[in-house]
């Protein structure tokens, strides 16, 4: 502050000089001559020195502009180091600078007292501009069980930046403060080719799926980090080297406070000391995270990056609100968490954590999407507030893409049923979470619920309940998830790492997912689910198991139709709790309509009950008016009832006060297949999962399923069949069938669940590690197409393919270089902006070239 007042001191001592020496001149040059008259006399027209006045305030004017101008640059911030390394950085590859300045700030977090950014210019010209961060380093070690943090090195500025073209660079470093703007030399770099298939963006051709920059297709399959334990960055190491070894592509991991803790605000009165507020940053917190996203890198695995979660802003559920800086008995300015939505100082202290958070890694591409809310649902007052939660997410959301400069992925999570959310542009993916019973074939269903919204998908949560993982030691309901899911393109990522996942060791779950499913591309043609009949094998003891889809949430459908083989698609819309008197309008009956040519029988599972007002079940069969039971449920407990062939309504009643929870409805008795299956296909290539309704926690009393055949209604024709292992993830048996009218797959026996992949002969199939000792070009497609297509390459090493667009007499329109890895590679050829029309493209690798036609739709 002293050096700005003497700047402006300094330029005020030379502004009243200049106006003493233009009043001198003035009176040398500009008065008039004596006539024997006084000097000020009025009857002297003054006609001649009024021009001249004005002529000298307008040089004064700009007299003191230039001072000002001249003198600004003098007292400015400075750039007194910049440093970087003097290697050439890779394609996709961390290009980080270190700088400091001439001033120290109160607080360097705050960009209204300093904003520091760097100007990077492409090799193609395109500007991209990067916020500085402010940077500590720390040293971790261990102290028995817990982690510790010690400074390392004297705090400084940092830049980090990803080069997503090759060739030369060039940046300066900015400076905003109260000095005014000044900006560094401008300094140069090459960015050399480097193995990286770049960021993952929305597929640019199908928008249900994800893809890399390089073309290449990206289908999650993961599990939740949320923290680590005492052992913080240690517990990760852990954690992470298990998932890459086991082949897991995909984690989510939250910014949060407990234990020590990886965010970057929390209440100052924390325990451990390395929180100090709103708006003042944690360096351990950052730190931690510094530490988490390179081993993501160095794992080729891809975050889910949790800014924030509910109960940090609700006083009921997970609370955390009383410990919140934004709570106003912490010193903030918030009374309550539903408040945190439409303040507008909330708004903008939120959106420079986010502006730090791109700042620090955004560069990143381990960095799959940002998540604005893990379970928004659940903050105060939600019901009332949605309207504002949806618009905060749009704001917030447009204001994330207004300044990341690598353009990632934004996504939050709340209820299946948040369209005022889930259908804003600004959100890249849904997400939706679960916990109950039925896990198979609910996380299934929510996930094809979902595809309405025309974005991918991630079940970024589930669980067979709430509060504990369940018992089940095998992990045959996340085993069943996995695979149910990915039968659907999606993908389903467990929570209780900690207490379930790792304990067990669990993680050949993904092993044996990722080798099947490792090299596929679903982006070839449009898969879509397609039926899949079991035929002769044992018949299930346990019959047909449904769940209802909804958590604490209001039913939106009441009325159900059982299919023949006892599924019941819609009851995906019903709540699993049964509400009574109380909550009458959040559901508290569900009517079922059965028609089934053999007598069977009903059951439904009750697992919990409201402690305070016990709920009441009564069922009734067709218009009988008397119950069939009538009982104040013990959960866990079972109730069932015989049904009679034929047609009958079944209904489900909550005659008490509080809630009752629905674990499942089931029916049997009618010779079901204990096998069933669901199956995801184009019309030439099938992908089909058959599992045993009979196999919990491990163990069937089918021991394995034998003589079953697949029956596929929709596939005819000469297919090839590999038959594999899904729990050792190993190809069994690969056969060829024949079938004119519907294909059948008499399947090998086995234990638990099997997979498929049918192919129809003569489909050429792209599979992306596929590697050739020669360039190929393997096809284009769509072709024709409007606006984009995709130009499969097999490439037989690792180097950089030349692209080049002709128009038909030859012109060459653009020229571009992509860097590619040995085997598949897909590059996406985007002509927005062309006319429509016949060209050429012409693709070339090590002085090899390949051309092809493509006729582009307009």
């Amino acid at each position: 502050m002293m050096k700005y007042l003497s700047a402006h001191i300094n330029i005020r001592i030379i502004y009243f000089f200049i106006c003493s020496l233009v009043e001198k001149t003035k009176l040398r040059y500009c008065a008039p001559r004596q006539t024997g008259r006084r000097q000020n006399d009025p009857s002297i027209p003054r006609s001649h020195s009024q021009p001249l006045d004005k002529l000298w305030r307008e040089i004064m004017k700009v007299t003191l502009c230039f001072l000002i101008a001249l003198c600004f640059p003098v007292f400015a911030t400075k750039f007194t180091s910049v440093a970087f390394s003097p290697e050439s950085p890779g394609l996709y590859q961390k290009f980080e600078i270190r700088f400091a300045v001439s001033r120290g700030y109160d607080n360097p977090f705050n960009p209204t007292e300093v904003q520091m950014d760097a100007v990077f210019t492409a090799p193609s010209g395109a500007i991209v501009t990067v916020p500085a961060f402010w940077f500590q380093d720390f040293e971790r070690r261990l102290d028995g069980e817990y982690e510790k943090l010690d400074v390392k090195a004297k705090a400084e500025w940092r830049v980090r930046f990803t080069a997503t073209e090759l060739g030369a660079y060039s940046f300066y470093l900015r400076v905003i403060d109260i000095d005014g703007p000044n900006q560094s030399d401008r300094f140069e770099f090459e960015v050399k080719p480097a193995k990286s298939r770049g960021f993952i963006h929305v597929d640019q051709l199908n928008s249900r799926w994800l893809s890399f920059d390089d073309g290449s297709f990206y289908l999650p399959w993961g599990q939740n980090i949320g923290w680590g334990a005492n052992g913080g960055t240690f517990d990760y190491d852990l954690y992470m080297g298990k998932m890459a070894d086991a082949g897991e592509n995909w984690m989510r991991i939250w910014l949060t406070h407990f234990y020590d803790g990886q965010t970057l605000e929390w209440n100052a009165n924390y325990g451990n000391g390395w929180y100090h507020g709103l708006g003042i940053y944690s360096q351990q917190g950052a730190w931690k995270l510094d530490y988490i996203i390179d081993a993501a890198e160095k794992n080729d695995i891809y975050i889910q990056f949790v800014t924030q979660h509910h109960g940090q802003f609700s006083a009921s559920v997970n609370p955390n609100w009383d410990d919140n800086p934004y709570n106003i008995q912490n010193g903030g300015f918030l009374h309550s968490g539903d408040e945190f939505f439409i303040d507008e100082n909330a708004k903008e202290l939120y959106k420079r954590k986010m502006r730090y958070t791109i700042a620090r890694w955004g560069y990143s591409t381990a960095i799959l999407a940002w998540e604005l809310f893990n379970e928004v649902q659940y903050t105060d007052n939600y019901e009332h507030n949605y309207p504002n939660v949806a618009s905060w997410h749009q704001e917030m959301a447009a204001f994330i893409h207004s300044i990341d400069p690598w353009k990632h992925l934004i996504t939050t999570s709340a209820r299946d049923g948040d369209d005022k959310i889930w259908a804003l542009p600004e959100l890249d993916m849904t997400q939706i979470h679960y916990y109950g019973g039925g896990v198979r074939e609910a996380v299934r269903r929510r996930h094809l619920s979902m595809m309405v919204y025309e974005k991918p998908n991630i079940i970024g949560e589930f669980g067979s309940d709430t509060a504990t993982p369940g018992d089940d030691p095998s992990g045959t309901t996340l085993h069943q998830a996995l695979w149910s899911t990915a039968m659907v393109g999606g993908g389903a990522m467990p929570w209780w790492w900690d207490s379930f996942i790792h304990p067990n060791n669990l993680y050949y779950h993904w092993s044996a997912l990722a080798a099947f499913w490792r090299d596929e591309d679903l982006r070839i043609g449009d898969f879509q689910p397609i039926p899949v009949s079991l035929i002769s094998g044992p018949e299930s003891q346990n019959g047909a198991r449904v769940t209802p889809g909804k958590g604490w949430e209001t039913s939106t459908q009441h009325e159900f139709t059982v299919l023949a083989d006892g599924s019941v698609p819609d009851l995906i819309n019903l709540s699993q709790f049964l509400q009574g008197s109380d909550k009458e309008a959040m559901g508290r009956e569900a009517i079922l309509l059965t028609s089934f040519i053999k007598p069977s029988v009903f059951a439904v599972q009750i697992s919990s009950a409201s402690s305070w007002m016990p709920g009441k079940l009564q069922i009734y069969i067709d218009e009988n008016t008397q119950p069939q039971v009538d009982a104040t449920p013990t959960p866990p407990q079972r109730f069932q009832i015989d049904i009679p062939a034929g047609e009958h309504k079944i209904r489900l009643f909550n005659a008490g006060t509080d809630w009752l929870q629905i674990e499942y409805i089931e029916f049997s008795g009618f010779g079901l297949s204990a096998a069933a299956g669901y199956a995801l296909s184009n019309g030439d290539i099938t992908y089909a999962w058959i599992y045993d309704r009979d196999f919990i926690a491990g163990v069937s009393p089918h021991g394995s399923l034998q003589d079953v055949t697949a029956i596929f209604p929709y596939l005819s024709g000469e297919f090839q069949v590999e038959q594999w292992d899904t729990w050792q993830g190993q190809f069994m048996e690969g056969n060829t069938f024949t079938d004119k009218n519907q294909l059948g797959v008499p399947l090998i026996g086995f234990t638990g669940d099997m997979a498929m992949k049918i192919i129809r002969t003569g489909t050429q199939v792209s599979k992306q590690s596929q590697s050739t000792s020669s360039f190929q070009l393997d096809g284009v497609y769509p072709n024709p197409f409007n606006p984009s297509t995709r130009l499969n390459i097999n490439l037989p090493t690792d180097g950089t393919v030349e692209i080049t667009l002709f128009d038909l007499l030859g012109h060459e329109l653009f020229k571009r270089l992509c860097v590619g890895l040995s085997g598949e590679n897909a590059y996406v050829l985007d002509l927005s902006g062309y006319s429509g029309g016949v060209y050429l493209v012409r693709l070339t690798f090590a002085q090899q070239i390949k051309t092809a036609k493509i006729l582009y739709l307009k």
